[in-house]
């Protein structure tokens, strides 16, 4: 017969148990290191607890949303994708004993690549040849020109590169192995770019990251490529890092891993929450902007860690994106509060730039904001951040 299950989760020991009601736990077992099952008298499992149960779930669910991925079948822009990474294999093991062929297959690479970012950013040059059958090179060369404009010159340049392969590599087989090895560079630069926007998860219902900020697109590029910044793209940093609150390289390495599945990111959203908590409750007594900036950068980053969790990605520098992942994915006995939260760290972002807030009043909300990212943290599992000193009016 069986029984009913019940389940709790201790947040000081981050640990799950999942218990058969009734049961009698005699003695346990551990297995794979950080899970314990407990039997009864008669060995029947009765309990099952789950030790660092954080981080366990989250690989869980990225096992799980693999799965899911593997099951479903590919959308347009991965199946070019795929295509355009085989064609740059085969292209690059081509180039010194036949740099013709080679470069037929690594212009076929770009033209793969620049399909596969038309139809992860929804160009109407993908819809355009998807009702006809076939792309065009007018279709190809007008995408390759909006995706300039939406992900920077260097798109441009890439599918130039990628023409004068076609031309002169493969029909005029006018170009030696090195020229090819050369001109290869800029078609793996152009299939990488394709395989970051992709590849890269979006919030249902929201436009890919690159499609509705075309300008931060561009600078992810170059800090992932490690690039030198312009100066308009230096002030673009600074910006965004004063718009969370974190640190300038904290944001320059979010925008570089920008590519990269969230749930990577989950140990070092829990970092940099750690740090801005930490500084906020140490600057709370003597600067209360920058206290109220380090507020709201960790309360972004609670959200942030929930979000990657999840496998959502945001960006975090639009206040809206914020509110409306709450809204949608925030688990409804927890959605009150994280709303709450960003209300309140917002007052004090806002502080930082305006200081209207005297020090009673400032006092007064911060000391709300803290009970709040305490209340957060706990409900994320987090450790260590309760009983931190107030600030004082």
């Amino acid at each position: 017969m069986s029984r009913e299950l019940e389940v709790v989760y201790d947040p000081e020991a981050d640990a799950l148990v999942i218990r058969a009601r009734g049961g009698k736990p005699a003695y346990g077992r551990e297995l794979a290191g950080r899970i314990i099952v407990h039997f009864d008298e008669r060995g029947e499992p009765v309990e099952i607890e789950l030790l660092d149960a954080t981080e366990l779930l989250a690989k869980l669910a990225e096992a799980v949303e693999s799965a899911k991925r593997a099951a479903r079948p590919p959308t347009p822009a991965e199946k070019h994708l795929e295509l355009a990474l085989k064609l740059l294999e085969e292209g690059r093991a081509l180039i010194e004993k036949d740099p013709a062929r080679a470069s037929r297959k690594l212009y076929r690479a770009a033209e793969e690549a620049v399909k596969a970012l038309a139809a992860a950013l929804e160009l109407p040059e993908a819809r355009e040849a998807a009702e006809r059958g076939r792309w065009s090179s007018q279709l190809l060369f007008d995408a390759a020109s909006e995706l300039a404009e939406k992900l920077g010159d260097d798109v441009r340049r890439w599918w130039n590169t990628a023409w004068v392969l076609r031309v002169e590599g493969y029909r005029e087989a006018r170009l030696k192995s090195d020229a090819v090895r050369e001109n290869a560079k800029d078609v793996e630069a152009l299939v990488n770019l394709a395989r970051a926007v992709a590849e890269a998860p979006s919030a249902p219902g929201e436009a890919p990251p690159a499609a509705e900020w075309p300008e931060v697109a561009e600078l992810a590029l170059k800090l992932a490529r490690g690039e030198k910044l312009s100066e308009r793209e230096e002030a673009w940093l600074d910006e965004l890092a004063r718009e969370t609150g974190w640190s300038r390289e904290e944001v320059a390495e979010e925008l570089a891993s920008a590519g990269a599945d969230p749930s990577s990111r989950v140990e070092r959203y829990r970092e940099i929450f750690e740090r801005c908590y930490r500084e906020a409750l140490e600057l709370a007594g003597r600067d209360t902007r920058q206290a109220g900036e380090k507020a709201w950068g960790a309360a972004v980053a609670l959200v942030k860690l929930h979000a990657a969790a999840k496998r959502v990605p945001i960006a975090h520098w639009d206040h809206g994106r914020l509110y409306n992942y709450v809204a949608s994915n925030v688990e409804s006995e927890h959605r009150e509060l994280f709303r709450n939260l960003l209300r309140a760290a917002h007052v004090l972002h806002e502080h930082f730039y305006e200081g209207r807030l005297d020090a009673e009043t400032f006092s007064q909300h911060f000391n709300d904001t803290v009970k709040l990212i305490e209340e957060a943290a706990k409900a994320l599992g987090l450790r260590g951040a309760a009983a931190k000193p107030r600030a004082s009016g």
